[in-house]
């Protein structure tokens, strides 16, 4: 299954640097990764990152499998999330533009 990480550009420089990505501040202080479906990045992206630039980054949960699980938020719909210490950059399918999701 492909998911969708956005990032704000110093994350993603970050990510980029170090080859392994740690998370977001929300991701450490929820103790897991957020990632989005397609149909779920643009509400993500207006939400989160509005006036915010971002790069979305897609995944396959395939290499996650054992840490990947489908959470329901409060508004009762069912979010992937990744339950791990680090995601790595070799595991990056594509790089996208916000663009592509508005």
């Amino acid at each position: 299954m492909i998911i969708y990480k956005i990032l704000n550009l110093d994350e993603w420089k970050q990510f980029q640097q170090q080859k392994t990505f740690s998370g977001t501040e929300l991701d450490q202080e929820d103790g897991f990764f957020h990632f989005s479906t397609k149909e779920q990045v643009k509400v993500v992206l207006e939400k989160y990152f509005k006036n915010t630039p971002t790069v979305i980054l897609e995944f396959n949960s395939a290499p996650y499998e054992n840490v990947f699980q489908w959470d329901v938020i409060s508004t009762g719909e069912k979010y992937p999330h990744l339950y791990c210490k680090k995601i790595q950059l070799k595991d990056v399918g594509a790089v996208l533009d916000p663009k592509e999701f508005l």
